[in-house]
């Protein structure tokens, strides 16, 4: 019989209004994948601007 493999899942909001000015070094300093969504219509590529 095969051994389940289990893992976790996370989802989170958040919002621009209340997040703090360097959130995204911050989830950066996790070292786990993520997924983040523009909040606007011009991306800005963080290691040239």
């Amino acid at each position: 019989m095969k051994k389940e493999i289990r893992s976790s899942k996370w989802a989170f909001l958040l919002y621009k209004d209340s997040a703090p000015k360097d959130y995204f070094n911050k989830l950066e300093g996790l070292h786990v994948p993520f997924i983040l969504s523009p909040w606007h219509d011009k991306d800005i590529n963080s290691k040239t601007g």
